[in-house]
């Protein structure tokens, strides 16, 4: 068990470390279930965190890392 722990924490620690940016592209997005599903939308993920949802298809400069969920 504690070396489940160790394994756990050593990875939080490694993703949380790295400052990457991902962009995933989405055909329909549920930002509020009150309201209406968005078209098609980029969410924009910067050191673990969203940053902003864009209109479209779109990628953020730099080296991003994509992935797509457009049509599932």
């Amino acid at each position: 068990m504690l070396k489940l722990l160790a394994a756990v924490v050593a990875i939080a620690t490694a993703s949380t470390a790295s400052a990457e940016t991902y962009a995933i592209q989405a055909g329909r997005l549920i930002v509020d279930a009150a309201k209406p599903a968005r078209g098609a939308s980029t969410v924009i993920v910067e050191n673990g965190r969203i940053t902003r949802i864009e209109d479209g298809f779109t990628a953020p400069t730099g080296r991003p890392s994509s992935m797509s969920a457009a049509g599932r």
